[in-house]
């Protein structure tokens, strides 16, 4: 690990974890949280050093995502996103979007979104209906709606995929939230966890996008989805919930050092630590949490180093993780119980955590669709 986590851990338990329990109970996006980071540097991290930025790579993201996400879900989310944004932006922006895209946020705290998912198509975002139309002034025309877009009402910078124009496949574009014609569904948000990352529909009604807002070329959407937008996502993924279950052994070990039975009983004063059932539990809880830090870690690197097969290696992270963090909220919950498990108690973020790590199962790609991806890859196919 590098200084960035230690540096990310500081500023979670200094800034984000006084608000995590009240983020997750308003039902809020955590602007506040967010403005801190800017001014911290943490929303530069990965944008290139000569555009004013700190110039750091998937290793850091990495980690600076699970710091945060041992605290809160909802941050961790938020901000792998917007790292992930940057990183296309760096590989296949224009001149013109890396300016506009890296100077918003290095000099106006702007935050950057993806707006993939749609209704009908689920986790294959690759298969969008969302229409685009040139115009004779050169600009595209945009129509459609998105499903879940984490920061909806809140980013200045949404990715999307849409139908190419003029040749097959779809084409990617970087839309400013600035644009006429965009609709937020706020009212359609009331998530079960990772609550204030605001999930909601966005909708694109003739949004007349610059041609400079286009990433790469027409039609080259699906092959730039897989080897630049997957690899900072997946491993966003995978750094999130293997925060999620570091932060639940650290919830099960705090409880398990304070509870003490009474004198007397016939566990006779001993912390909850002391009992053989208990260090098991929490063994298990260790594990689990060390395993998900190693293998997102090692896929960063490998993802940093530039090995031929760190795709497959960021796909296993994720799926350890999603499995893990549920493995880990069923252990951290018989530690803490009904401590953990009533949401009255504000002492405890059992509760939360254990609702943010089921949101792994059904995020892009979801559990089934991110086993065909490993199978696919082990095997010499194209994960698509």
């Amino acid at each position: 690990m590098t200084e960035t986590y230690a540096k990310a851990q500081e500023f979670a338990q200094r800034i984000i974890a006084p608000r995590a329990a009240e983020i997750d109970e308003k039902d809020e996006f955590p602007a506040d949280i967010f403005e801190k980071l800017y001014e911290e540097g943490w929303m530069k991290l990965c944008v290139p050093v000569e555009y004013g930025g700190l110039g750091k790579g998937f290793l850091e993201h990495t980690e600076a995502v699970m710091a945060f996400s041992e605290v809160s879900g909802t941050v961790g989310i938020c901000y792998f996103q917007h790292n992930t944004t940057v990183f296309e932006v760096l590989a296949v922006g224009s001149d013109k979007l890396k300016q506009e895209v890296f100077g918003g946020i290095v000099d106006k705290a702007h935050i950057c979104a993806l707006a993939c998912s749609e209704i009908n198509t689920g986790c294959h975002f690759y298969s969008c209906e969302t229409t685009a139309e040139r115009m004779p002034d050169g600009s595209t025309k945009i129509n459609g709606v998105k499903s879940m877009v984490t920061m909806a009402g809140y980013a200045d910078w949404y990715c999307i995929d849409c139908q190419a124009v003029g040749t097959e496949g779809i084409s990617q574009w970087l839309v400013p939230a600035s644009l006429e014609g965009l609709k937020v569904r706020n009212e359609e948000w009331d998530g079960f966890g990772m609550r204030g990352n605001i999930s909601c529909p966005l909708e694109f009604n003739d949004v007349m996008v610059p041609e400079w807002c286009r990433y790469g070329n027409e039609g080259e959407g699906v092959e730039q989805i897989l080897n630049i937008v997957a690899p900072p996502f997946i491993l966003g993924l995978s750094a999130l919930y293997g925060g999620i279950t570091t932060g639940l052994m650290n919830e099960a070990v705090e409880y398990s050092m304070k509870r003490s039975y009474p004198c007397g009983t016939y566990i006779d004063g001993k912390r909850l630590c002391e009992l053989d059932g208990i260090q098991s539990h929490l063994t298990k809880l260790y594990n689990n949490a060390y395993s998900c830090k190693a293998t997102a870690i090692d896929a960063a690197i490998a993802m940093d180093s530039g090995e031929p097969d760190a795709l497959v290696h960021i796909l296993s992270a994720r799926s350890i993780s999603i499995n893990l963090v549920l493995d880990s909220a069923k252990w951290a919950m018989r530690v803490v119980g009904g401590k953990g498990y009533n949401r009255a108690n504000k002492a405890s973020a059992v509760e939360r955590m254990v609702r943010d790590g089921y949101a792994g199962q059904i995020m892009a790609p979801s559990a089934d669709v991110l086993a065909l991806w490993i199978g696919r890859c082990i095997t010499g196919q194209s994960p698509l």
